[in-house]
């Protein structure tokens, strides 16, 4: 008998509305974008500012949406004691918090910690910056608090409570689907066994939806747990009424209860014959997983998080229906069938329809895998560095094991129940319940490493906060200083100094000098600008040949202390891999899936349709759905971070009367804060933080025309630059092309 055999039936039916419901999904059923960057964006006072009098009050504003009732914010003087009293309060917007002071506070330098959680994810930030009140002389240095993490559960117990949520759900969902393209298709034709196997169905159906519902309540009690006051039970209402989490909770429950019932209402015996009753079960089931994936890492996203959520989406559904089916079929089919005398007649029906979904799930969860892992890791360095690629790299891993297992186990014995001799079946389908258990064991491990990424920082943030090419200590006087740079190669790098925990003060300066020891091409030092109280940045190309080098560091305080260090360093000619920024999509990215999900349908079709023109056509339609699902994504793709103007190039000239016209705009409107010489020390550049850019620096070179133009035009986030919006294009242009010209030796066009 055939195991991938096809046939014509009532089934063709379904795939025109199945797809157009997918498409629906992907196209209504996705969440708007939102910012999620998880920090601080900017306070009043500024951090590393100096006010001249106590201020009422300070006021705080985030990337995302925060959950003010929770969030926390500590005061400490230069001594470390908390400024008591403080009460944080929601600001204007759910994105800010204000904190009242109590009276006036002494002059002296204060650090203001907080400790966020972002209701976008459930997840918690926390940070800190300084302040000074008074005046220069007022500076203090400051130690950098221990800043203590929001009182919450671990992250393993967040995982683990996601994937005791995730497990039974998913068998919750698969029920409906399973039973009516693979168990009811192999009953058909016997009313009693049909009748016997709903039943169990139904069974089974309500205990997931019961045990879901159970793991959802311990889920909420480990979510209520990331709540800083109150009792338990306070925490836990304010969880389910306050937070988006909550909101995400409230509608899995009732998802779940509505599918409890319309399953009841369900045409068990006939699925094919009430198409309408069976299609408003599949829709109900088909929303089932939504508030999984809005609560995902793809959530978060600020860019492309529409058509993230949806390939998240698509992912759990297709392990759902792979883990589901496993657990349908060992717990009604093979369970009932194991004293029916055509046992291996209706189990070869049930797994060749079975594998032909399989086939389906598992492209599937190959596509979304790979993109989810380009997303969230995007290198060999993250899953071997990070948390959150050691643990994709067991989901992958298990992956393999669990095609493995189907391909060389259930697939075989299968075969081999549908011609085992008189007397040879019951070994056959015993060896078959095994490997069907192996297959749901070796799934579930996979959905418990998927549980344990829920609520680990992604490893390609990791990689970009902590990951550098090399690593080089110096002494400054009684310190140990790091120096980090990445990609660690001849050619650009990104410099970055990290001082101890105890801070410097506000005014201190950080210069690197350069020495190629090859031969003799002179020595080169860069300033770095500080970013904040404990390290110094900037980007430059210093490293430009291959070979060895000394570095040295210097360190120049305000009271004109000065320490340095040299140390030796070897260059190649390419640093250690950075990942790349991934390609983002919007709605097209979605649609290109849904195509290449009919692309997978359109090959199992052929597969089991055997010789004939029935698998011509299906193999043509598969790869035409191919084509168009691949352009389509192409077509819909975003590239994150950059905006229209990021590729423009300068379409004046600059000429001596275009250099005239963009010196005029500049003394207009940019030497207040960038002076004269564009080193970024106008007169109003004081206490500005970060300052203004200093146009002569190394660093300041590398960037765009069309990054120039867009900072001009719009403004430049997490700075004072504002937005230069009343210029023209060409008025734009022409102080470009003046800054280029007066402080980054262009040549003018014209030799003038």
């Amino acid at each position: 008998m055939r195991i991938m055999s096809f046939r014509t039936d009532a089934r063709r039916r379904w795939l025109l509305p199945f797809v157009l419901l997918i498409v629906a999904l992907a196209v209504l059923g996705q969440a708007s974008e939102t910012t999620a960057q998880s920090e601080l964006e900017r306070s009043d006072p500024r951090a590393s500012s100096i006010v001249a009098e106590s201020p009422a009050a300070i006021q705080l504003w985030f990337h995302e949406p925060i959950d003010a009732g929770t969030s926390t914010v500590r005061i400490l003087d230069s001594e470390g004691d908390t400024v008591p009293d403080l009460a944080p309060e929601p600001g204007d917007d759910d994105r800010s918090l204000v904190v009242p002071l109590p009276g006036g506070l002494d002059n002296g330098t204060y650090t203001v910690v907080w400790g966020a959680v972002f209701p976008a994810d459930g997840q918690t930030a926390n940070g800190s910056f300084t302040f000074t009140i008074g005046s220069q002389i007022d500076i203090a240095s400051t130690s950098i608090p221990t800043i203590e993490e929001p009182a919450g559960a671990p992250h393993w117990l967040q995982g683990i409570a996601h994937w005791l949520v995730v497990l039974p759900l998913a068998v919750a969902f698969a029920i409906w689907p399973i039973w009516a393209v693979v168990l009811w298709w192999a009953a058909r034709g016997d009313d009693a066994r049909v009748e016997m196997l709903s039943m169990r169905a139904q069974s089974l159906a309500l205990g997931a939806i019961g045990v879901t519902l159970a793991a959802n309540l311990f889920a909420l009690g480990v979510e209520a747990t990331n709540l800083a006051r109150g009792s338990f039970v306070t925490r836990t209402l304010d969880t389910l009424f306050d937070t988006r989490y909550g909101r995400l909770w409230l509608a899995q429950v009732g998802l779940l209860l509505l599918l409890a019932l319309v399953l009841r209402a369900a045409p068990w015996r006939d699925p094919f014959g009430r198409q309408y009753r069976s299609l408003a079960v599949l829709i109900v089931a088909l929303l089932v997983p939504v508030p999984v994936s809005l609560d995902s890492h793809a959530a978060t996203l600020e860019t492309g998080r529409r058509a993230a959520i949806f390939f998240d989406y698509v992912q759990l559904v297709a392990l759902s229906l792979w883990f589901g089916g496993l657990v349908l079929i060992a717990g009604v089919l093979l369970r009932s069938m194991r004293d029916q005398p055509d046992r291996p007649r209706v189990v070869t029906r049930a797994f060749s329809s079975f594998f032909s979904l399989a086939l389906i799930c598992w492209g599937l969860v190959a596509i979304t895998g790979a993109y989810s892992w380009w997303l969230q890791a995007g290198s060999l360095a993250a899953l071997r560095t990070t948390d959150y690629g050691r643990w994709l790299l067991i989901a992958l891993v298990l992956v393999v094991a669990v095609v493995l297992v189907a391909l060389l186990g259930l697939l075989p014995m299968a075969r081999s129940l549908a011609n085992a001799e008189p007397g040879a079946e019951s070994t056959w389908a015993d060896r078959l319940r095994y490997a069907v258990i192996a297959e749901i064991v070796l799934t579930a491990s996979i959905l418990l490493a998927m549980g344990q990424l829920h609520g680990l920082p992604p490893g390609r943030e990791v990689l970009a906060t902590e990951q550098f090419g090399q690593t080089v200590q110096f002494q400054l006087g009684d310190q140990a200083v790091s120096l980090q740079f990445a990609p660690g190669g001849a050619g650009p790098n990104h410099f970055l100094v990290r001082l101890p925990d105890e801070s410097v003060p506000i005014g201190a300066q950080a210069f690197l000098g350069f020495t190629y020891l090859g031969q003799e091409i002179g020595s080169a030092e860069t300033e770095l600008g500080r970013s904040s109280l404990t390290t110094f940045e900037t980007h430059g190309s210093e490293f430009g040949i291959a070979g060895d080098w000394d570095i040295e560091l210097t360190l120049r305080l305000p009271d004109a202390t000065e320490w340095s260090d040299t140390q030796p360093v070897t260059i190649d000619t390419a640093g250690s891999p950075v990942p790349e920024d991934p390609w983002r999509f919007g709605t097209g990215g979605a649609i290109g899936l849904v195509f290449l999900g009919i692309a997978l349908v359109g090959f199992a079709a052929a597969i089991r349709s055997g010789k004939g023109h029935l698998r011509m056509e299906s193999a043509g339609l598969g790869a035409a759905a191919i084509v168009l699902g691949l352009i389509v994504m192409v077509q819909g793709r975003i590239q994150p971070g950059d905006s229209y103007y990021s590729g423009l190039v300068n379409p004046v000239a600059a000429t001596g009367d275009s250099v005239s016209r963009g010196s005029a705009l500049f003394q207009a409107n940019c030497l207040a804060c960038h002076g004269a010489t564009g080193n970024g020390d106008g007169p109003l550049s004081e206490g500005m933080f970060p300052p203004p850019a200093d146009f002569s620096a190394p660093h300041t070179r590398v960037h765009s025309d069309g990054q120039l133009f867009d900072w001009i035009r719009n403004g430049k986030t997490d700075t004072d630059m504002p937005a230069f919006s009343t210029l023209t294009d060409e008025e734009i242009w022409d102080l470009i092309n003046y800054i280029q010209v007066e402080f980054q030796g262009k040549e003018p066009d014209d030799g003038s």
